[in-house]
Order: C-alpha cells, then sequence, then structure tokens
C-alpha cells in the first residue's frame, strides 16, 4: 500500500493544501467538510511509518521525537514569543502585550506543549497532540502489539474522557488525544495488513456524500472544537473514508502521473508541511495588508485572524490560500530561516 513511492509525501501534500484552504475562511462549510478527515490522515500516516525497530530500542524512539517534533515545536514557539511584542505592536494578531507573569507562563505552556504557542502558530496544536500520542501508542504496542485492538481501546476512552470532561492535568491529554492515537493505531494495522486503499466510483461517491452528511450531524475538528462523545464512532468512520480518497487518489497519481509538475509540487509540499504549518499564518498577513491598502481600511483590521473574513468570503480567499501555500514553499526552498535550524 504505501510504501516510500511518494503516496505518503503526496498524501501529506494534499492534507496541509487542505489545511490551508480550510484557514483561509473560504466558505465555512467547506472548512468543516476538511476538518472531517485532512488531521486524522496525518495522524494515520504517522503511525503507518512507524517502525516495528523501536519497540525494542525505546531510546532511539524517543531521540527521534524528540528531535523531530519536539524540538521544532519549542523552538519556533520561542521564536514567536520573542517576537510578541512586534507581532502586536504591528498589528498582526489580536492579543495585548504580555506582562512578566503571562511571559513565564507562556515559556512554561511551550516547554510542557501545553498551550503556549503563538495564536501565528495556531497549527501546533497538533504538535502537541502528536508529540502525546506517539508515546500513548508506543507503549500499547510494547504492551500488547495489536493495533486493531488498540484502536477500539483508544477509541472508547476517548469517549469516556470526552463524555466526563476528564483530561491528565497540567497537561494537554485527554479525549482528543486518545481518539488521534486510534488514528495513528489503525495507520499501524493497515501497514501490517498491507492493506491496499482503492476508491472506485460507487465508493467514491458514496464516501463524498456521507461526509456531506457527517458535516451536518456530527462535524467535529481534532483541534478539540466542537469535541463530543457521541461524535466520536460516526467522525471515525467518516475520516476513515475521507482518508482512503485521498491516499487512493494518491497512489493514482504516484503510479499515473508521478514526474507530472503538479504532482513533484505536492510531493514537496508533504515533505515541508511543518514549513507551511508554521509560517501560513504569517504570510495571510501579506494579503491582509494589500487588502487594507487597497480597500482603505484601518489598519487595526490587520490583526483579524487568521484572514479578514468578509473580504475572503468575497473572493480574496483564493489569494490568501496561493499566498500561504507559495511563500512557506519559497521558504523551504530557499531555506531562508537556516540560521534558527
Amino acid at each position: 500500500m504505501l510504501q516510500r513511492d511518494k503516496t505518503v509525501s503526496i498524501a501529506k501534500g494534499i492534507a496541509i493544501i487542505l489545511m490551508v484552504l480550510a484557514h483561509t475562511r473560504f466558505w465555512f462549510y467547506g472548512a468543516w467538510y476538511i476538518n472531517m478527515f485532512h488531521m486524522p490522515l496525518f495522524f494515520l500516516l504517522s503511525g503507518y511509518c512507524f517502525k516495528d525497530k523501536y519497540l525494542d530500542d525505546f531510546n532511539d524512539f524517543f531521540v527521534k521525537r524528540i528531535k523531530g517534533i519536539y524540538f521544532p515545536y519549542v523552538k519556533w514557539c520561542l521564536v514567536f514569543l520573542l517576537l510578541h511584542f512586534f507581532f502586536v505592536k504591528f498589528y498582526l494578531i489580536d492579543e495585548a502585550q504580555y506582562n512578566s507573569s503571562q511571559y513565564f507562563s507562556k515559556l512554561i505552556g511551550i516547554f510542557t506543549l501545553n498551550g503556549g504557542a503563538s495564536q501565528l502558530l495556531g497549527g501546533y496544536w497538533f504538535l502537541e497532540t502528536l508529540f502525546w500520542i506517539c508515546f500513548i501508542s508506543y507503549f500499547w504496542l510494547k504492551v500488547s502489539r495489536n493495533p486493531l485492538l488498540g484502536v477500539v481501546v483508544m477509541g472508547g476512552i476517548s469517549i469516556i474522557l470526552l463524555w466526563r470532561g476528564w483530561s491528565v492535568p497540567h497537561l494537554c491529554i485527554g479525549g482528543k488525544e486518545f481518539l488521534a492515537s486510534s488514528f495513528y493505531l489503525m495507520g499501524k494495522f493497515l501497514k501490517e495488513r498491507s492493506f491496499y486503499f482503492r476508491c472506485n466510483w460507487i465508493v467514491l461517491l458514496f464516501s463524498v456524500a456521507l461526509i456531506a452528511v457527517g458535516t451536518l450531524y456530527w462535524e467535529m475538528g481534532m483541534n478539540g472544537n466542537r469535541m463530543c462523545w457521541w461524535k466520536v464512532l460516526p467522525y471515525f468512520v467518516t475520516a476513515m473514508l475521507g482518508i482512503n480518497l485521498v491516499i487512493s487518489l494518491s497512489k493514482y497519481l504516484d503510479g499515473r502521473w508521478g514526474s507530472k509538475p503538479y504532482v513533484k509540487f505536492l510531493v514537496d509540499a508533504g515533505d515541508n508541511s511543518l514549513t507551511i504549518l508554521t509560517w501560513h499564518f504569517l504570510s495571510f498577513k501579506i494579503v491582509s495588508l494589500l487588502i487594507i491598502v487597497i480597500g482603505g481600511l484601518s489598519i487595526d483590521e490587520l490583526s483579524e485572524f487568521p484572514v479578514i473574513t468578509r473580504y475572503a468570503q468575497m473572493g480574496f480567499s483564493l489569494l490568501y490560500f496561493v499566498v500561504g501555500i507559495v511563500v512557506p514553499m519559497v521558504i523551504a526552498k530557499y531555506n531562508i530561516f537556516k540560521i534558527l535550524r
């Protein structure tokens, strides 16, 4: 199924592009539709890429997660925290200046992965969640070696925690993290079974329709928005249908048009998904500033997050989308911030 034949990178590229599109506020229903599967796809692909060798070498697993998730999270959160004064002064965020106590609280939040990220790093909740679920899933696999049972157990724990409103004190571990772990373990299970994703026209139409129905009746965001215990099961089902669509498309593109420029672009986007995640909100401000200059708006409107909504819904969402993808890709291509690597 998903070998390193670029299918994973293409799927990640599609998912990160959909994420940027959702953040442009192009259409609220459209954004909710995307939310039904794009972040679960990232969690599932992470589980798919899990290597069994780690089960006998926790130190290697731990070091790779620290380097690959924790360090980038802390680094960029600290950079954006240091720039907070300038972000407020130049209307880039809709927040007040921090006092010393608030700075200290943010520092603690950054080092404990507990909501310390700047508004402009709003997507970093994904790194917080991914870090914890890697270890939750690891210890399950270490004890059980049965990822499918883990999918059921983690889903059940998620339902209970969301129903009771429980979470681990002082850490971002609750129903969201256990639901994400179920997707992670599903990815591991599918890899073990060499599951072949495919999507004929009947499955395609059924999936698109059911996701649309789900968007109306059990829409839920993996970032914690509108999460509810009774939505977990239907959300999981519709998310898997959306994941099947994206991965099937990715396999098709790689197999049929893998050498085409647009497929290579998807591969590059997938391989640089963290860069896009980091910089797309700040890139949006370029478009917002242009709108302010053209429309003669107050500079205060630059702080509207993530975009100037009324203009985005008038057609500027396309420009937000293009800039939100292209600017981070340029940053990645030319290694503009290599000094901070």
